[in-house]
């Protein structure tokens, strides 16, 4: 059975070529906007993925982005654990367009299998009007 053992958006996510190991930058709780539409120029999905070794090697999976349940992007992932019982799947997004505030959803989905989401609110500050 296949499972996500750790899923966290991002500013950004390196994987070292000496060392193999992960750097995750910037994590993201929730997002305040100036106004809207919102404009993120660069974020990164990152999901550590375990499996028995009886399990496909292999898999599809669709990586999405929603807000309030609407799609705003969709690419297809395809994951290769090989022979090893762990899969890092990062998913680097250079710029998407948030057009309102909501729930925003980060999923990566491996369809009737497992899927590993992260949702936080994008909101807008209160605004304060002082009359005086």
């Amino acid at each position: 059975m296949i499972r996500s053992r750790l899923c966290v958006l991002a500013e950004n996510v390196v994987q070292d070529v000496q060392t193999n190991t992960i750097s995750i930058f910037g994590i993201v709780e929730e997002m305040i906007a100036q106004g809207f539409p919102l404009f993120i120029p660069k974020v990164a999905f990152f999901v550590l993925w375990e499996r028995e070794l009886t399990d496909p090697s292999r898999y599809d999976a669709e990586f999405s982005v929603t807000l309030n349940e609407q799609r705003l992007h969709t690419v297809p992932v395809t994951m290769d654990f090989r022979d090893g019982r762990r899969h890092r799947s990062i998913v680097a997004l250079q710029g998407i367009m948030i057009p309102q505030p909501g729930q925003l959803t980060f999923s990566l989905r491996i369809q009737d299998v497992a899927e590993a989401t992260y949702i936080f609110p994008v909101t807008a500050p209160q605004s304060t009007i002082t009359i005086q």
